[in-house]
């Protein structure tokens, strides 16, 4: 085999390399999508339990903070 068959065997196996990265990141930034949007709903889920706070007697209160921190 010649140098250039050589090297085109190489650049063949690069470039599968480079298609498997690419599709790695591809699934890697579409879990941090997914997870940035589930921290966005957690946020707003406990942002409106804690506004509703004020309404709460002694006993939700409790509730709400053990289960908070579980």
């Amino acid at each position: 085999r010649g140098v250039i068959s050589d090297l085109q065997v190489n650049q063949a196996k690069y470039d599968s390399a480079v298609t498997d990265l690419k599709s790695s990141l591809v699934s890697i930034e579409t879990e941090i999508n997914d997870n940035e949007a589930k921290i966005k709903d957690l946020k707003k889920k406990y942002n409106e339990k804690i506004n509703s706070i004020s309404g709460y007697s002694t006993q939700q209160l409790e509730e709400f903070l053990s289960n908070r921190y579980k």
